[in-house]
């Protein structure tokens, strides 16, 4: 089914599907795919299930999205990455957010802040996974 649908939207919601039952990395594959693509496929509801990977990878991801051309994609991945890092949700202007693209750009390979985003995504993700 995954290899027959020619829709990365679709694509990704079905490896996603199998990233959540046995962790199959075709979903690791396909966000890569989608990343690529370089259009706004992560402009809101694939952007969170970057937060799937549940570790640093998710902040790597988040980070790379920054740079996509597509300013809505820039934004809700900026937005994810100071909710994620707040650990709450910050419903104000993009420009009005605490840390800005660079912020996360620079702090990208620091051990310390890798530890603490990659903790902050499983804190998040287990979370939403207990409806809260």
């Amino acid at each position: 089914m995954l290899a027959e649908e020619p829709t990365i939207s679709r694509r990704l919601s079905i490896a996603g599907a199998l990233w959540k039952i046995n962790r199959d990395p075709v979903f690791i594959e396909c966000l890569e795919a989608a990343k690529s693509a370089n259009d706004d496929i992560f402009s809101y509801f694939h952007a969170f299930q970057v937060l799937w990977l549940n570790d640093e990878r998710a902040a790597d991801f988040l980070i790379d999205l920054l740079d996509q051309k597509d300013r809505m994609t820039q934004t809700t991945a900026l937005r994810i990455l100071n909710e994620v890092e707040s650990g709450k949700r910050m419903a104000i202007p993009a420009r009005e957010l605490p840390h800005q693209p660079s912020y996360y750009r620079k702090l990208r390979n620091d051990p310390a802040f890798r530890v603490q985003m990659a903790a902050a995504v499983r804190r998040r993700n287990e979370e939403n996974k207990n409806g809260q």
